[in-house]
């Protein structure tokens, strides 16, 4: 079969794997691992492929949306939406997109050190596997709810101006919720995915989780740690 014909069925196999991952995590996950077995021995030298990648970022981009929000209604952030504009929401879903594959770098460096010490067993590919497919959530997330709010709230819902318009409040309430409880939809993926590809009770995977977490704290915090720094040497 030439490769042009392969490509379509690889991208309906992409597709119906990440759909068992949403609906049916464990089966999905156990086919994702066994599809890069195969590349594996068929030679591909990335044999997750690119798909982790791209979700990372995206989940990262999703995260600082998520962010921007949160930290606005919580006051931790002061940006009126006179002084918010294109390029400051380009430069921070870019950041969050960067934060999200240093992040996804650095778990796939040290889940399986985590996971061996809770008498698991992963490899750094799996590990990459499981963090790009949990991010699935935030990047379709992304993907629809970033153009409504533009569309139906404008910069206001980065800024921390009051929104006002009762329509325009309900939107932004919803679009949190419905932010908030994807970001929960993926860590609950990311869990059972380390419980499927590490082969740990659920209670164990979910300490690994922990880790994870660390692993996005830590290139975050170093990044607004080197733009105080730099800011105050400008």
């Amino acid at each position: 079969m030439s490769s042009a014909a392969s490509k379509p069925q690889g991208s309906a196999r992409l597709g119906l794997t990440l759909r068992q991952v949403l609906v049916e995590p464990r089966r999905g996950f156990a086919s994702a691992t066994k599809v890069a077995e195969r590349r594996a021995r068929a030679g591909n030298r990335r044999a997750e492929g690119w798909t982790p990648y791209l979700l990372a970022a995206l989940g990262g981009a999703a995260v600082m949306s998520l962010w921007l929000k949160l930290a606005g209604l919580a006051e931790l952030r002061h940006v009126p939406v006179a002084a918010f504009r294109w390029p400051n929401l380009i430069a921070a879903l870019l950041i969050g997109a960067l934060l999200g594959l240093g992040s996804h770098a650095l778990w796939s460096r040290a889940g399986p050190s985590i996971i061996g010490l809770l008498h698991g067993e992963s490899s750094a590919r799996d590990c990459r596997i499981v963090w790009g497919a949990a991010a699935l959530p935030q990047a379709i997330g992304l993907a629809t709810l970033l153009p409504l709010d533009l569309l139906l709230v404008g910069f206001k819902i980065y800024a921390t101006d009051n929104l006002g318009d009762s329509v325009v409040t309900a939107w932004a309430a919803f679009s949190l919720a419905v932010a908030l409880a994807l970001a929960v939809w993926s860590v609950y993926l990311l869990i059972r995915g380390i419980e499927t590809t590490a082969q740990l009770p659920s209670r164990r995977a979910a300490v690994v989780a922990a880790g994870a977490a660390a692993c996005i704290a830590a290139p975050t915090i170093l990044l607004f740690a080197g733009l105080s720094l730099m800011a105050e040497r400008l």
